[in-house]
């Protein structure tokens, strides 16, 4: 029996974004069995929160069998000293367990306190995460990081991208000048965007998404709307989606420049089940997916842009587009999830 951690906040069901909901989705589709834990509120008193953490374990350790399988999203954000007590016990019964990273806080957040205790991103990313059986990590460049810190490499799989399901079209599209950009609009998060529309005054900028300033509007941004991700891969208009972040367009700089060297960003695949290609930092670890695929193009400084949009003919952005919408089709089944389920039998 193969089961999935999901997360429940009192009674308002999985309060996590759209990745760790279609992890959830791909595996019941697959034939998983939920085991959904009780996420304690964060005014609760340290005893209920214990009585509720030791709940959600004793709960899954009277389930699971010898030949079980046992998925964990990282990081839950909340029980990790009891995760971390329960792990023996499920290695005991013969259970495997599997924890599918969606963030390393300890790479995100490089300026939080370093002191590794039960409480900290460190212990998490580090110390709890190495005592799983199987670990599930976005790349080759996040699972080189995480051997250079003690973890095993046979028991690392590497996911390549994540899956979007969606159920829509997209789009048709052909090349141009203009390209998107989804997400978070904030002037202050990411002023990359209005500095990069100053550097390429040629290129049209389509923006999808919340916190957009009109006070930092220029004339070749748009702002089209904020949409769910259930939505906005059949809304989005462009030639290419943008993967960048940070306050520069020359570079990806400081903490979100050295969190692209080991993630994959989730608005890489929103695009491409959009339809679109992509131009992404040459730095960051996606571009190695984008360049063996032929989805998109990785670029130093998007202060190039222009040009590098001038360069691109009919034929090779069709073939972009083309390839794009291939990983979509499979981005929008979830099989790259499923490739790495297929994996754990053999380990």
């Amino acid at each position: 029996m193969n089961y999935y951690i999901t997360r429940y906040t009192g009674t308002s069901k999985d309060a996590g974004t759209k990745a760790p909901k279609d992890i959830n989705a791909i595996c019941h589709r697959n034939g998983w069995t939920e085991l959904p834990f009780i996420q304690p509120a964060k005014w609760s008193k340290p005893l209920t929160k214990a009585v509720i953490n030791i709940k959600n374990w004793a709960n899954l350790l009277s389930k699971v069998k010898s030949g079980d399988t046992v998925l964990y999203q990282h990081p839950m954000y909340f029980g990790t000293k009891f995760a971390d007590k329960a792990l023996p016990l499920l290695k005991k019964k013969g259970t495997k367990s599997v924890a599918l990273i969606h963030d390393l806080e300890s790479l995100r957040n490089l300026t939080a306190n370093k002191k590794v205790d039960e409480d900290s991103y460190q212990y998490a990313d580090l110390v709890l995460l190495r005592k799983f059986d199987v670990v599930i990590a976005h790349n080759e460049k996040m699972k080189k990081y995480l051997m250079e810190h003690g973890f095993a490499a046979d028991k690392i799989i590497c996911l390549e991208i994540f899956d979007y399901l969606f159920e829509g079209d997209a789009r048709p599209h052909e090349l141009s000048m203009r390209v998107a950009i989804a997400g978070n609009l904030d002037h202050q998060k990411c002023s990359y965007i209005y500095d990069m529309a100053a550097h390429n005054p040629d290129i049209r900028v389509n923006l999808y998404g919340g916190n957009f300033d009109n006070k930092h509007t220029q004339e070749n941004l748009t702002y089209c709307g904020s949409y769910s991700p259930e939505e906005i891969p059949g809304v989005i208009d462009a030639a290419f989606g943008i993967v960048w972040d940070g306050e520069s367009s020359d570079s990806c700089v400081g903490n979100t420049g050295e969190y692209l060297k080991y993630n994959n960003p989730h608005k890489t695949s929103l695009y491409m089940v959009a339809g679109l290609p992509v131009i992404v930092w040459d730095q960051a670890a996606i571009a190695d997916f984008v360049v063996k695929n032929e989805v998109g193009i990785a670029i130093r400084s998007l202060n190039e842009l222009t040009s590098t949009l001038q360069g691109i003919t009919e034929c090779e952005y069709e073939k972009m587009r083309s390839n794009a919408m291939q990983v979509g089709v499979r981005l929008k089944s979830g099989d790259y999830l499923k490739k790495a389920f297929l994996e754990l039998d053999i380990r």
